[in-house]
C-alpha cells in the first residue's frame, strides 16, 4: 500500500473517531499502523498508536489504552 491510501486510511480513521464510530476507528487504525510499519513510516505507526491508545481510553479499555500508548513511546524511541 502507497503511503498516500496509508494516510486516506488513517484520516478516514480520524473522521470516524470524530463522529464517535469507534469500532470502525480502530479497524482503520489497525491497518494504517500495519502498512505503516511495513513501509517504515515510523511517524505515521506513532500517530496510529497514539490514535489507538485515545480510541481504547474513550471506551474505557484502559489495559489496550497503556498498551498502545507504551507502544508509542518505544516507536518514538
Amino acid at each position: 500500500m502507497k503511503s498516500s491510501e496509508t494516510d486516506k486510511l488513517f484520516e478516514k480513521a480520524e473522521t470516524l473517531r470524530q463522529k464517535s464510530r469507534y469500532t470502525e476507528a480502530l479497524d482503520l487504525y489497525k491497518q494504517a499502523l500495519k502498512a505503516y510499519t511495513s513501509s517504515r513510516d515510523y511517524n505515521g505507526a506513532l500517530e496510529c498508536l497514539l490514535s489507538t491508545g485515545d480510541v481504547y481510553r474513550m471506551t474505557g479499555d484502559f489495559d489496550r489504552a497503556e498498551k498502545s500508548y507504551i507502544s508509542a513511546v518505544k516507536t518514538a524511541g
